[in-house]
């Protein structure tokens, strides 16, 4: 039969395929059809494709005898139907002949009667209820029976399939498909409710590597609708569901679904913050936060991201701050400045034990905004004479916005330790806010001289940077310069280059025309002069003491001009000089000699 229905099926007239076709039994020729489908793996002449192909040629729509035709149809989309339900184990080539086959009948779906199509769709309904595995192509062909039987407006049949499918149980490997097939279905308001509501229920019974994909499909329904029920159901899905799971790579991949879904539609990353900031709580979340982070990467949603979480910080570390003033009250309220620090803290290490890479640069900068920010504010209170004493000892203590920038340092530097990416961005703000003297100089200078101090073989690599400060040294206010030296003086034991390069910029402040700058070179030279004269001590006999006593002595030949200089100056290189020659008795005599000079001139 298979061999005369090809033949004929290349003739340009296919009348007489269709005479054919109607002398067989519909038996006969869903044997055919079956066994077709079944030796997928066999190389006969007249393939699946090429008879379905002819059957179809061969019966239309309109005409064919008193109905034959729509029935032939309906019988291969029955036998596909069967066919594709029963996976098996070998699916390669099936898979690849299932895809060929799908393609070949979803045009013709549509030209089925509405009972025809309401029939298929029951019978996939059932494949699905069976709860095996099934060839993902079988939910295309329930998709379109779908669309077309919502098109005809089939509002019965449609909801009683709808209920159906929502009361199986599906198979663990089917909840992707099965979402994915959902989510290209027409449907109803309350349909897409019930679906979305549904769908967030399977995430728990979901396989944790599926998890993604799933949460992908959710994401695409969101745009139909429910984007505040979507992003509900996925956040607790993280933040309770899994919350004694190890999900941190699943969350990270998530994440970047969230940000991509973010940027295809606009209403759900202002639905996300709008759903942040009407319940503070979700803000102490960890996977929360780094969404939120995640998100502030789109430019559209930067500022509103910032602005949110620095809000929230800040009012925590005040009513923090107002707590510890009533203890009365503190007894009954929990402290939200420690849990913000907290959940921070976590999602700056989930940063790099988990490959958040994604959120660094947001994290970055917000804890950049937040040194800044409670800087700003602080200077604002030292206007106003401000003083935060404690109850207990009446002494000086850090007001919130002290321990705010203090706990920005303190992201930066973890950051700074676990990413190299950002170091070089640090290192440039760190630059930045001491050459514009700004009101965060003194947290950054801190940051830095912890870096000197923790990670020194990080440091080489960003001289420049350092370098460029030292320029504007001579310019900078008289306590952050002292501060800057202090910072820097690690460096100038470890690298000659930069040590001349300070020793440089000094010998230039040593003649500037105001006090101020004098007495910072001075106070620059005897800090590396100490230092100096520690390494000759220490290695009598090495090259590194020649090198250290010739740099000793060009110092102490820099510091004989001071003194002549403002009796500040000179005060400042008698009484360090002196104590310098007791702590270190072998350069005694050459700064007896620096002395006597300067007094028998005087003499």
């Amino acid at each position: 039969m298979d061999i005369d229905l090809l033949k004929l099926s290349k003739q340009t007239n296919k009348e007489a395929l269709t005479v054919y076709l109607n002398e067989q039994t519909f038996d006969d020729i869903q044997d055919l059809v079956r066994s077709k489908l079944n030796n997928y793996h066999s190389s006969d002449e007249v393939g699946p494709i090429l008879l379905l192909r002819a059957i179809i040629q061969g019966s239309p729509v309109e005409g064919g005898g008193n109905g034959q035709c729509l029935h032939r149809r309906f019988l291969i989309l029955q036998n596909v139907i069967e066919w594709l339900g029963n996976e098996e184990n070998d699916t390669s080539q099936k898979t690849k002949q299932a895809s060929s086959i799908v393609n070949l009948l979803l045009p013709e779906i549509e030209l089925l009667s509405p009972s025809y199509l309401g029939k298929a769709a029951n019978m996939i309904v059932d494949i699905v209820k069976a709860n095996r595995p099934i060839q993902l192509r079988l939910l295309d062909i329930f998709t379109k029976i779908w669309n077309v039987l919502s098109t005809i407006d089939e509002v019965s049949t449609l909801n009683n399939i709808f209920d159906d499918l929502l009361e199986a149980k599906w198979y663990r490997q089917l909840a992707v498909g099965m979402a994915s097939a959902l989510n290209d279905m027409e449907l109803s308001d309350n349909q897409l409710q019930l679906v979305v509501k549904y769908m967030i229920r399977k995430l728990s019974e979901v396989d944790l590597e599926e998890v993604p994909p799933f949460i992908w499909q959710l994401l695409l329904i969101s745009r139909k609708g429910y984007k505040s029920l979507v992003l509900n159901g996925i956040l607790d899905f993280f933040n309770v569901v899994t919350k004694d799971k190890d999900t941190s790579r699943v969350e990270g991949t998530v994440m970047l679904h969230i940000s991509f879904a973010l940027k295809q539609d606009q209403e759900l990353g202002n639905e996300l913050i709008k759903l942040m900031k009407n319940d503070k709580s979700k803000q102490l979340q960890v996977f929360n936060v780094a969404c939120l982070l995640t998100a502030a990467r789109i430019h559209r949603l930067q500022d509103a991201v910032f602005d949110l979480l620095k809000s929230s910080i800040i009012s925590a570390y005040k009513d923090n701050d107002k707590l510890h003033k009533n203890h009365w009250i503190a007894k009954y309220t929990k402290m939200e400045e420690d849990a913000f620090c907290k959940v921070l803290l976590d999602v700056t290490d989930k940063s790099a034990s988990a490959g958040w890479d994604q959120i660094i640069q947001s994290l970055t900068q917000l804890a950049i905004l937040l040194i800044d920010t409670a800087t700003s504010f602080g200077s604002f209170l030292a206007s106003k004479n401000t003083v935060i004493k404690s109850r207990s000892s009446h002494t000086k203590e850090d007001g919130p916005m002290e321990r705010l920038s203090k706990f920005g340092v303190e992201v930066l530097l973890r950051l700074f330790k676990y990413h190299d990416i950002v170091r070089g961005e640090i290192f440039e703000q760190i630059t930045s806010r001491i050459m514009s003297k700004s009101s965060s100089t003194m947290e950054f200078l801190s940051l830095l001289g912890t870096i000197m101090r923790e990670y020194p073989d990080t440091v080489e690599s960003h001289l420049n940077n350092i370098k460029d400060i030292l320029d504007v040294l001579s310019f900078l206010p008289l306590n952050i310069a002292d501060k800057l030296l202090q910072v820097v003086q690690p460096l100038s034991k470890t690298s000659d280059q930069f040590r001349n390069s300070l020793i440089l910029v000094l010998r230039k402040s040593l003649f500037s025309k105001d006090l101020d700058g004098r007495l910072l070179a001075v106070r620059g030279f005897l800090s590396i002069l100490d230092e100096q004269m520690l390494e000759a001590s220490q290695n009598t006999e090495s090259d590194r003491n020649s090198s250290s006593q010739a740099v000793v002595l060009e110092i102490l030949g820099l510091l004989r001009r001071c003194l002549s200089q403002q009796a500040e100056v000179r005060s400042t290189v008698y009484s360090s000089l002196g104590s310098l020659s007791q702590e270190y008795p072998i350069f005694a005599g050459d700064i007896f000699e620096l002395f006597s000079q300067k007094y028998w001139r005087r003499i």
